[in-house]
């Protein structure tokens, strides 16, 4: 009789929680994260929505046009917060980064700036701008270079959402 004792089939370690998860899994975890950001960023806004158009709009009036052009703007930009904060909240148990929200700035706020709602390739944009903000902010590079990349995701981030803010301000 053999000595050697049948031994069973190794189990792969479980992955921790600070190991880089790949491209592919970075994209499906960002579009669950917008969905879920989505969510909290409504009931956010819902929540603040009641009051703070009223507080910040009240020295237009009730009646005039530029009042509801007032709220209408307060409103979107209070969704856009809510929607951050929501997906600060996500980061970590999704295993996402800040450097995803700023991609996701960039690219969201400049389809949003873009402003071409009946159209079919503005849908489009805006449902792979998840995507593209997912594998902007990916660590592709050495640390030389992933800072120069992170440098231009904040600053396109920087340049959309102030399009952003100053296209909603000048429309109102």
């Amino acid at each position: 009789m053999s000595k050697r004792r049948a031994t069973g089939a190794k189990k792969p370690a479980p992955q921790t929680f600070d190991e880089p998860i790949d491209v592919r899994s970075r994209i499906a975890w960002t579009y669950l994260g917008c969905f879920g950001a989505l969510a909290i960023g409504a009931l956010l806004a819902l929540a603040v929505g009641q009051f703070l158009p009223g507080a910040l709009c009240g020295v237009y009036g009730t009646d005039s046009e530029a009042a509801l052009n007032c709220e209408f703007a307060v409103n979107i930009l209070d969704f856009l917060v809510c929607f951050a904060i929501g997906f600060l909240v996500l980061i970590r148990p999704l295993k996402l980064d800040v450097w995803l929200i700023l991609g996701l700035i960039a690219f969201t706020g400049a389809v949003l700036c873009w402003g071409d709602f009946l159209s079919w390739y503005w849908w489009l944009a805006l449902l792979l701008s998840p995507a593209l903000a997912a594998a902007a902010s990916f660590d592709w590079f050495k640390p030389p270079w992933r800072y120069v990349q992170r440098i231009i995701l904040a600053l396109l981030a920087c340049a959309s959402l102030t399009w952003l803010i100053l296209g909603i301000t000048l429309a109102a």
